[in-house]
């Protein structure tokens, strides 16, 4: 279809419509849909088209700025956002209390007090790692992003020491590895995020079962002293 051709119902079909089939994860061969951000994103670039496409007098109305997604939508991409806030002081003293049970929390851990981002963490190599000069180099997407050097913190030190041994140990350039992936032990930006939203998700179980135990152990005081 020619850019000139295209209407404002072509657009929201796209937004509403559109999915793409993943080749991989628990949703492998199955249709996702955009998410409220997805979708927010897709406007945005529908956007920056139809207005350089104006100005070049391609077509002759902006049909991407003739609509607004639903309110709907932009209630959700709120709520999105908001699951992408920082980590709160209770939830980083969750993850060091869990370091060692819960797998991949101290590469977790590591992000946080690094700043890297998740792919550019995925992806350091342990001949970027100075260990006694207490630095990292890495960084990607930006040039002034790129090659950057990042202070390792001291609470952070003895898990990227492990991490290292470990990747040594088995024979891995990447500084992150994990031995029992079925797709080798190298990681990318996919499998570190499944592998974070499994760390949130046994957060969330154990923040419940502390303030289950807090309640009954309030619930069975107070009875006690009303006995009393």
């Amino acid at each position: 279809m020619k850019m000139r051709d295209i209407r404002v119902y072509h657009l929201q079909e796209c937004l509403e419509k559109g999915y793409v089939i993943p080749d991989r994860g628990k949703e492998k061969g199955q249709r996702r849909y955009a998410s409220a951000c997805t979708k927010g994103r897709m406007k945005s670039m529908f956007n920056l088209m139809f207005d350089w496409a104006y100005a070049r007098e391609v077509v002759d109305r902006n049909y991407a700025r003739a609509f607004e997604v639903d309110k709907d939508v932009r209630i959700q991409q709120r709520r999105e956002k908001r699951k992408n806030e920082i980590f709160t002081a209770e939830e980083i003293a969750l993850l060091w209390e869990n370091v060692e049970k819960i797998a991949f929390a101290d590469m977790v851990l590591c992000g946080i007090y690094s700043g890297w981002r998740p792919q550019e963490l995925s992806i350091l190599r342990i001949a970027d790692i100075d260990l006694e000069e207490d630095v990292m180099y890495g960084g990607m997407k930006t040039e002034a992003g790129k090659d950057r050097c990042v202070p390792i913190h001291p609470l952070i030190k003895p898990l990227i020491e492990k991490r290292y041994a470990e990747a040594k140990e088995i024979g891995s350039a990447y500084l992150f590895n994990d031995v029992n992936g079925q797709q080798g032990t190298y990681m990318t930006y996919d499998k570190y995020r499944g592998r974070f939203n499994k760390v949130v998700e046994r957060l969330n179980v154990i923040r419940q079962i502390k303030r289950c135990l807090f309640r009954q152990i309030k619930t069975g005081l107070s009875e006690h002293l009303t006995m009393g």
